[in-house]
């Protein structure tokens, strides 16, 4: 999804200034800093307030592959 982005940026010629990716805390680290390393804005967020680990888990990969990527990227954080 975030190369499609990328494309989908250089296609329409949308400057790196006028856009801007969020990801959650702790997922695909390794994403993060490469489209950190393309001077892409990035946007970390963590949840948090009374609610936050529901949410968390709904943001979460529910697929068991995408699930296996998140597990191991978060504790490798």
């Amino acid at each position: 999804m975030i190369a499609a982005n990328h494309r989908w940026a250089a296609e329409k010629k949308i400057a790196k200034d006028d856009l801007q990716f969020q990801m959650l805390y702790g997922v695909r680290t390794d994403l993060q800093r490469q489209t950190r390393a393309r001077c892409y804005h990035l946007r970390i967020y963590v949840p948090y307030g009374t609610e936050w680990f529901p949410y968390f888990m709904a943001a979460a990969p529910r697929s068991a592959s995408q699930s296996g990527f998140f597990l191991a990227d978060f504790f490798r954080s």
